[in-house]
């Protein structure tokens, strides 16, 4: 079969796989995703987002947020009933990528289909199905390795569009962590095996363009997104925050092949693992026993190619990153810039799975050119049970450190706990396997017995993980009864409404689906000024200050009409009693809501306007000693001067309120200062009458404009100028691309000798 018909069968192959893999729910009508995916994913996919996204928090830069936004994958939402096609194209494009990187570097047919298994199925993708913008970005970073591997080979032209296409689409594609690490196996990958330097000029340079290319085309989003990033909660994280998700060193051979002895999972085949010794999404590097099994082997064959051990140097930095400071490590990266600001050290299981997988297909290359004799056969078996024992030894003590003290710990017995049971068999069958294989490594039984064994042991763990139980109905994205009231008295007022716990039914972000004006959202790169307004965490849940303090200015600024409670909330009375401006609103369901009698507008002038610093104002959001509703704390420089007192005939209307765009009609008797409840960011202009007008950070985040006296109309316009840059970059990588690949002779000059080591390579 020719090398074109053989890729085509197995994309179909995998294909057909996944789709029945994830069958159970696309056949149930529900979301194929769980978690965060229902307040990330959905709304991201079904929704239909402007650039600037008015209805979550106090406006959000959606465009800049480096959400998929401009992912051409994420195009298919205009086909209704498209989401879990989005969701199982991630798997097959991360198992063909992964097959085709393997292919290139064993030369393994059957090595390479058991590693695009291996990595699509393996822990870290299936673990983080419902993160859409982790698992897309990871499909594509095998092809980027693949193009550079190619690029080794003399590929040219070819390689380099590919593999600038596909940095370009692990970009676009979501969160720039699995970038940023592809990005880092790359650079390992072309420096190792550049040495010894003679040359390897040409290939160094080509594979700096399929970077630069790669990064150009994504500029789009980089570019805004490097934007929001700095002003974002992320610049300055925590320390703690850093090194959550690691993974103990001390559970890092349970987590490899043992995966639910320390995760959970609803499925009754594992009884004992109801308890979580740990995220499961965050801490998960399981490829299956199999492949570990062959990973040993390559290392363990004669004549190995030296690329043998750069996978294994990734493996082992992968595990050792995912520590977090188990090992002291996260010190070093934690000043290192652009890795200090990811949290997770967990998923660092994304160059653990790939890295695994690929030596797996190394190992099957070594038993198909006969390197392998059965001495050497042997000792792998050996040395991988004397580690399988000895995780089973000390499965105990592994338990207790992991485990709550208040919960029963879970049997360290494998006859007993299918959880240690299960992956002992799997790999007693994977031994045999192996044993059937190098006797027979053409016989088509025994290379279809690897196939089906990698299958079933990577389905072990995979089959049941928590996308079998949690996939979210359609009818977790019906708004409440109450909504439809709710919209239309903010409509009326342009108020916001505020859910205090994540419980209820306006949950943070799908609540856009219905066109309402929310305080909460769920973001990535959360605006570090925003979450301080109202004390929001990361998950978009607010902070008791905010509802126990009245002293606490978050609620007025955030021009908050109603707030929502889960009839359980600890609090509500207590909220009820220090509010007094609040009353229950009656017959909403399952939700408590309590509206404002004496709102904050969401627009207001004053007359009073002080020149402060970022802590001063910070200090008077939340210590009750500036009353907002009639003074403005303006940052410098060049703040306006303090104005005469107003007067009755004073009016401040919203007359059109658009995402993008905010008109406000204002009318004073003197000169006086707007202020309107919205985030201040990069990109708002404002205006008074169409002449521009100097737009303030008010009151720790806010927009002001200065107005003369009379009556005006304010127009505040959003025009991201780093989007701008970046749409202009993209488009002068792809204007590069095209003319190399029309005329890749541009490519084919000589590279001069640096410093007597990189020569021209013919």
């Amino acid at each position: 079969m020719s090398s074109i018909a053989f890729r085509s069968v197995v994309l179909a192959a995998y294909a057909a796989f996944f789709t029945l893999f994830f069958w159970p729910v696309l056949a149930s009508g529900t979301y194929l995703t769980a978690g965060d995916g229902a307040t990330l994913a959905l709304p991201m996919y079904l929704g239909s987002h402007p650039l600037w996204e008015p209805n979550i928090m106090l406006g959000y830069p959606w465009s800049a947020g480096l959400n998929a936004q401009w992912y051409p994958l994420a195009l298919l939402r205009l086909i209704p009933g498209s989401f879990n096609a989005y969701m199982v194209l991630a798997y097959v494009i991360a198992a063909f990528g992964t097959f085709g990187l393997a292919l290139a570097v064993t030369g393994s047919r059957l090595g390479a289909i058991v590693a695009g298994i291996a990595y699509a199925l393996g822990g870290f993708m299936i673990a983080h199905l419902g993160h859409y913008d982790v698992v897309h970005p990871g499909a594509w970073a095998p092809y980027v390795l693949w193009a550079l591997v190619a690029l080794r080979s003399e590929a040219g032209v070819r390689a380099i569009a590919g593999g600038s296409i596909a940095l370009a689409l692990c970009a676009l594609s979501g969160q720039p962590q699995v970038l940023a690490y592809t990005l880092l196996v790359a650079a390992a990958y072309v420096i190792s095996s550049a040495i010894p330097w003679r040359a390897q000029g040409r290939w160094l340079l080509d594979s700096a363009l399929t970077i630069a290319l790669g990064l150009g085309l994504a500029a789009v989003a980089l570019v805004p997104g490097f934007e929001l990033g700095r002003a974002s909660v992320r610049v300055h994280l925590p320390f703690a925050d850093f090194i959550a998700f690691s993974v103990p060193p001390l559970q890092i051979t349970a987590r490899l092949l043992f995966p639910f002895f320390l995760g959970t999972t609803e499925a009754p085949g594992y009884p004992f693992s109801r308890l979580d010794g740990g995220s499961f999404t965050e801490l998960s590097d399981f490829t299956g026993v199999l492949t570990i099994l062959l990973a040993v082997l390559a290392l363990v064959a004669r004549d190995r190619p030296r690329t043998v051990w750069f996978w294994l140097a990734v493996v082992g930095a992968g595990l050792l990153l995912s520590t977090g400071n188990g090992l002291g490590l996260a010190f070093v990266t934690y000043h290192l810039p652009l890795f200090n600001v990811f949290r997770a050290q967990g998923r660092n299981a994304f160059e653990v799975t790939l890295a695994l997988a690929v030596l797996g297909a190394y190992g099957i290359a070594a038993i198909e050119r006969r390197a392998l004799s059965w001495r050497r056969v042997s000792a792998a078996l050996v040395a991988v049970a004397v580690v399988v024992l000895a995780t089973l030894a000390f499965a105990a003590t592994i338990a207790r450190a992991a485990y709550d003290p208040s919960q029963p710990l879970p049997p360290a017995n494998p006859f007993v706990n299918p959880a240690l049971g299960i992956p002992l068999e799997i790999f007693l069958a994977a031994a045999l396997a192996i044993v059937v294989l190098v006797r027979w490594p053409t016989a088509v039984v025994a290379r279809a017995g690897i196939v089906a064994l990698a299958i079933l042991d990577l389905s072990s763990t995979s089959w049941f993980a928590y996308w079998r139980y949690e996939s979210v109905p359609p009818s977790a994205l019906a708004p409440p009864p109450y909504v439809a009231a709710l919209r239309a008295s903010l409509d009326r007022s342009h108020e916001r409404v505020l859910s205090l716990t994540p419980a209820t039914t306006l949950t943070p972000n799908i609540s856009t689906l219905w066109n309402l004006r929310s305080a909460n959202g769920y973001v990535s790169l959360l605006l570090a000024r925003m979450s301080e307004v109202l004390l929001m965490l990361p998950s978009g849940e607010v902070e008791p200050p905010v509802y126990e303090s009245a002293k606490d200015a978050g609620i007025d600024l955030a021009a908050i009409r109603y707030v929502v409670f889960t009839p359980n909330f600890p609090d509500a009375a207590a909220f009820a009693a220090a509010h007094t401006r609040w009353r229950r609103v009656p017959a909403t369901g399952t939700d408590l809501i309590y509206e404002n009698l004496d709102p904050h507008p969401r627009a207001w002038v004053v007359h009073d306007v002080r020149e402060t610093t970022y802590t001063d104002a910070h200090i008077a959001l939340h210590d009750g000693s500036i009353k907002f509703g009639t003074t403005a704390l303006v940052e410098g420089p060049d703040v306006p001067a303090q104005f005469m007192h107003g007067t009755e005939r004073e009016t401040v209307a919203v007359t059109a309120d658009l995402p993008d765009e905010m008109s406000v009609d204002v009318n004073c008797a003197t000169a006086c200062f707007l202020v309107t409840s919205d985030a201040d960011y990069h990109g708002w202009r404002a205006s008074v009458d169409d002449a521009p007008a100097r737009l303030y950070n008010t009151d720790f985040g806010l927009r002001g404009v200065s107005v003369p006296p009379g009556r005006h109309v304010v127009r505040f316009r959003y025009v991201p100028f780093a989007l701008f840059a970046g749409l202009g970059l993209s488009i002068v990588s792809l204007a590069v691309l095209i003319v190399i690949s029309v005329r890749p002779s541009l490519l084919r000059f000589r590279v001069p000798r640096l410093q007597g080591i990189i020569t021209t390579r013919t």
